[in-house]
């Protein structure tokens, strides 16, 4: 093969492989801007709205329409103490055996540490939790959005 037609195929691997890069550097970047952060302890989220939820016998969601009005990125999760212990799934239906599962806090203390972050509106209307035995739980719910 004469050495002009291996540079001239050196050139061509050159570009192919600078635009393959160029690609997946836009993708990953695109990627990344469209899942909000969440910051521990609220960091650059604002909050926006409040919710009790109390949680039985049948699957709950968040409020969709909370969630949508606000345009809420992330919320902060606590269950009350004293009360029931909840599964939940954040897609698909939890059910009294299937879900993660939550105890309540022992004490009355349900401060920062006891609670849970979830993150992107994905996941915050997809979150659905159920009761875990025969008390209902309360959950409460503050919304966030980025700043």
């Amino acid at each position: 093969m004469p050495a002009t037609r291996l540079l001239g195929l050196l050139r061509v691997f050159r570009h192919t492989l600078r635009w393959l890069l160029g690609v997946w550097l836009l993708l990953s970047a695109t990627a990344a801007a469209q899942q909000p952060s969440c910051p521990e302890q609220g960091h650059g989220l604002d909050p926006v709205a409040f919710e009790t939820l109390t949680v039985g016998i049948g699957a709950i969601g968040l409020t969709a329409a909370t969630i949508n009005a606000t345009a809420a990125a992330a919320a902060y999760l606590t269950l009350e103490a004293g009360n029931g212990s909840i599964r939940y799934t954040l897609f698909g239906n939890p059910s009294t055996g299937i879900g993660h599962l939550v105890d309540p806090p022992s004490t009355g203390n349900t401060g920062t540490g006891t609670g849970t972050w979830l993150c992107g509106r994905a996941t915050l209307l997809g979150f659905k939790a159920i009761r875990s035995g025969g008390t209902d739980a309360i959950l409460r719910v503050t919304y966030y959005t980025q700043r």
